[in-house]
């Protein structure tokens, strides 16, 4: 129920139906870790931050980015880990906060 509740509300997300979001989530992010599908649960995080971003609420937003992006890196979930780095420019980037946007990459070894 959880997977499919995480799914409908990413779609939600496109669609910016956040009173769907609100619905479908309704505090069950507890239950997607651990072991959830890491697709299931950068779904989940990100409709999340969606809905808190469309509130008014920047900081909880934030906080579920840096909170997914720990998750991520701590099961080794690279793919999840570059999807909410994205999210995270495209966020700073909204706010107006381009210096938060730049980084450089590490020197490639030979």
């Amino acid at each position: 129920a959880v997977l499919i509740a995480v799914t409908l509300a990413a779609a939600a997300a496109e669609q910016d139906e956040f009173a769907q979001i609100r619905m479908l989530l309704a505090d069950r992010l507890d239950l997607l870790d651990p072991g959830v599908l890491p697709d299931a649960l950068a779904m989940g995080y990100l409709a999340a931050a969606a809905l808190a971003q469309s509130d008014g609420q920047f900081d909880r937003a934030l906080d579920l980015l840096e909170l997914l992006l720990g998750r991520a890196k701590a099961r080794g979930l690279v793919r999840i880990q570059a999807l909410v780095t994205f999210e995270l420019v495209k966020f700073h980037t909204a706010a107006g906060r381009i210096e938060l946007t730049r980084f450089s990459m590490p020197p490639r070894s030979a």
